[in-house]
């Protein structure tokens, strides 16, 4: 008889539970679930983590960068124009789009937020709050420019970063 995918990772799940008897950990209601179809009931009860999770990466901080954040803010700005008019092709949108991650750039830095992610994050989420009536006519959405301002950044800073964009305009 042969073991369907979803099988063969409930029993590595469930082998990797009994090694792992007496750490913090948690099982999905799904692998439970599973669990009682190939009839190994001698899963604990779900355990809840007592220690806070590991990030795997360091937030950046921007401390370096220039004390001119409406510069800063327009050369952001003008980047994100650039990179969406090359990526696809010269549209109105890129424009309001370019000028929105300014603003919340410059916005969050006189804020005194100095972190990358919060203010990757912040571009994102005041970019989809107005997508759709002002920029619904791009082909990317705010995730996508918010990575490109990360990008943007943390070449700013100096720091190798994931470079979600192969270049920055």
């Amino acid at each position: 008889m042969a073991l369907s995918m979803a099988q063969v990772l409930v029993i590595i799940a469930l082998s990797l539970s009994f090694v792992l008897h007496g750490h913090a950990w948690t099982t999905s209601r799904s692998i439970s679930g599973a669990s009682s179809l190939l009839n190994l009931k001698a899963m604990n009860k779900n355990r809840r983590i007592t220690q806070p999770p590991l990030y795997a990466i360091a937030s950046l901080s921007l401390e370096s960068l220039q004390d001119d954040h409406e510069q800063m803010g327009s050369d952001l700005g003008g980047s994100v124009q650039r990179w969406l008019d090359a990526e696809w092709m010269i549209q109105e949108c890129h424009v309001r789009i370019g000028q929105s991650c300014a603003e919340t750039y410059v916005q969050c830095r006189n804020e005194n937020e100095d972190d990358l992610m919060s203010i990757m994050m912040q571009v994102a989420q005041n970019l989809e709050g107005n997508w759709r009536k002002s920029y619904d006519d791009a082909f990317v959405n705010a995730w996508d420019v918010s990575n490109y301002v990360s990008d943007y950044l943390t070449a700013k800073v100096g720091i190798e970063g994931c470079e979600c964009s192969a270049k920055i305009y």
